[in-house]
């Protein structure tokens, strides 16, 4: 029996291993484009400042691997502009099958901002529940509450669900039923988070967020609260997405030539005056919605205060001068066409984990 390779067919149907011919309902005409791009130079081969002739003689080899000749490019000096590396396929909540294809792409990777970023500047942004984002320059970016507007059909849905009989076809119809209204949720939150994330990153050029940790907050944050209204602000909290759209602000810097900068998970941006930089020693009561300072006496809207705060310390890192926070691109040496050393690690850093130190243990990474 031949072994069928992983292709695009055509513009509805892709080949995969052990399944063959499958239909799309997307089109891969985008994919299929990319793909037949002529080859280009090897970027491997570039890094060391040779050509096929470096890459057949062993110049580049000692970056690559050793083996005598460029393995990126088996001494031929080019790669293919795109090749697809693997396929995943997986069924979500509401029934319906995905095909996930990993592409390697070569291609320009800007290490500085753009126009259109330097005229941005510097920006500061402050995540919350009522508004995704308040910014620094004034302007806010709604929450657009998926889960909230879906969250009578979902009740309904788990009412049916819990009243059907196990195992019978009522009951797999309801449940394909729940899972429909949880993927609807989870597009249009992963939707509004990728476009909102992308229009940040290509209007600045270094941009500085909170780094306190929303898990944290939902599971130990203001404990004298009822559980009941604990429960709706932990909801709220989750359905905001603030950990994806931080992690996808880090990802998209690296891409664009801006940069991204969190601040320590306990400074003081919350209680410190944008004006004048004094820091309350007490932090604001959840139902305070207005920030006011005793030493020089700014009030103003208390997120709007913080985005500033936050903005001042992306002033500062533009300068040079030392800010609050750290640049967290620690994970671009994972972008292509970077070449993976030997044994698959990445050439950059990881950045270490921040778990909360345990009793007994020494050394945690992050304390």
């Amino acid at each position: 029996m031949d072994r069928v390779e992983l292709q695009i067919i055509d513009a509805k149907h892709i080949r995969l291993p052990k399944i063959g011919a499958v239909k799309t309902f997307e089109s891969t005409r985008k994919i299929g484009r990319l793909l037949r791009k002529n080859e280009v130079p090897c970027p491997a081969c570039e890094a060391t400042g040779g050509g096929p002739a470096a890459a057949a003689g062993g110049t580049a080899a000692a970056a690559v691997g050793g083996t005598g000749k460029c393995s990126a490019c088996k001494a031929t000096g080019t790669v293919p502009a795109a090749r697809i590396v693997r396929a995943s396929v997986s069924r979500d909540s509401s029934g319906r099958w995905f095909v996930s294809l990993t592409v390697a792409r070569v291609r320009e990777i800007r290490t500085a901002p753009s126009a259109r970023q330097r005229d941005g500047g510097p920006l500061g942004i402050d995540f919350g529940v009522r508004d995704i984002a308040t910014l620094s320059t004034g302007s806010t970016i709604p929450n657009p509450r998926g889960l909230e507007a879906h969250l009578l059909r979902l009740k309904k849905a788990q009412q049916a669900l819990a009243r059907s009989e196990m195992g019978s076809v009522r009951r797999a119809r309801t449940a394909r039923r729940v899972g429909r209204i949880h993927a609807r949720v989870r597009n249009l939150r992963a939707d509004f988070v990728a476009k909102t994330t992308t229009n940040l990153i290509h209007a600045h050029s270094v941009i500085v967020v909170e780094g306190w940790d929303v898990q944290q907050a939902a599971q130990h944050g203001s404990p004298h609260l009822p559980a009941k209204v604990r429960s709706a602000r932990n909801r709220a909290l989750a359905d905001t997405a603030i950990g994806a759209a931080r992690w996808q602000l880090q990802a998209k810097a690296a891409w664009y030539g801006a940069t991204v900068v969190t601040t320590g998970r306990h400074a003081p941006t919350g209680r410190q005056c944008s004006a004048c930089g004094t820091v309350k020693t007490t932090p604001l009561r959840p139902t305070q919605d207005q920030f006011r300072c005793a030493a020089c006496g700014t009030r103003l809207d208390r997120r709007l205060n913080t985005a500033r705060v936050l903005a001042a310390i992306a002033a500062q890192h533009l300068t040079g001068a030392p800010g609050g926070g750290e640049p967290q691109n620690d994970r671009g040496g994972n972008i292509s066409p970077a070449t993976l050393r030997r044994g698959g690690q990445s050439p950059m850093k990881r950045e270490a984990r921040t778990r909360p130190p345990r009793r007994g243990q020494t050394g945690t990474p992050g304390t």
